[in-house]
């Protein structure tokens, strides 16, 4: 069965999607079949970051409502990656138990399913968060996105989950803002949100401008070589944070 990880955030606007496809990319990279599940009704990020989204035919509520067989609901996004894109307008009613289906109608196929969530703690947020044994949460260094990252945290320990399965995963990090004080540093980061650090990924420039210029981040770059440090914390690997290395 595979593995089934949430990508959460207590507020909007932290590079949750971006971190969400990119873990999902590297993890297949390295030969994990990988599923990544757009919870996100009617937004699309994880679509539009794939560069996907006019070949993205069916979504989770086709698949749900058998508007479209099991495999037909998977985008092909790379080898050893598959996404399940979200509904372009909100259904009517979204079943308690939607995401433990598809997590279990697609369970054998892939060694790792991730979702990400809508931001926010509602009941989007726990449906989503049904099937997942893992949960890592988003959040940006400054003080408002750890604050919801804390109270993220205890909703899902009041869902079931075990704080040894939550991870802080702290994104667009910039070090010198850090080092003058304007945002927190990363023991900061893990003190006032008490969740364990899985890594920091580092504000990449080029990440905003990928739906226009269609380039990502360099392979070789500081943002991809700290996504590749967090994959491998995510199967299990010893991979150092290597701050000095952002």
């Amino acid at each position: 069965m595979s593995t089934n990880i949430i990508i959460t955030s207590g507020k909007g606007g932290v590079g949750k999607s971006t971190a969400a496809f990119f873990l999902a990319k590297e993890l297949a990279g390295a030969g994990k079949h990988t599923l990544l599940i757009d919870s996100d009704t009617a937004l699309g990020a994880d679509e539009i970051i794939a560069g996907v989204g006019e070949s993205a035919a069916f979504n989770w509520d086709d698949i749900l409502c058998e508007r479209c067989g099991k495999e037909q609901g998977l985008t092909e996004v790379c080898e050893n990656l598959s996404l399940i894109a979200c509904p372009k307008y909100i259904p009517e009613e979204v079943p308690d138990d939607a995401f433990s289906s598809l997590a279990e109608m697609y369970g054998d196929d892939f060694d790792y399913i991730l979702i990400d969530c809508p931001a926010g703690v509602d009941n989007d947020f726990r449906k989503a968060a049904a099937p997942a044994e893992k949960a890592l949460i988003v959040a940006t260094a400054d003080e408002i996105s750890i604050a919801c990252a804390s109270e993220t945290a205890e909703q899902l320990i009041c869902l079931g989950f075990k704080e040894t399965d939550l991870r802080l995963l702290v994104n667009r990090f910039i070090k010198k803002a850090a080092k003058k004080s304007r945002l927190l540093n990363v023991d900061g980061a893990i003190d006032k949100s008490g969740v364990r650090l899985i890594g920091i990924l580092p504000e990449d420039k080029k990440i905003p401008f990928m739906s226009v210029t269609g380039k990502g981040p360099d392979q070789s770059g500081k943002f991809m070589l700290a996504v590749s440090r967090v994959a491998k914390r995510i199967t299990g690997e010893d991979a150092p944070l290597a701050l000095n290395k952002l």
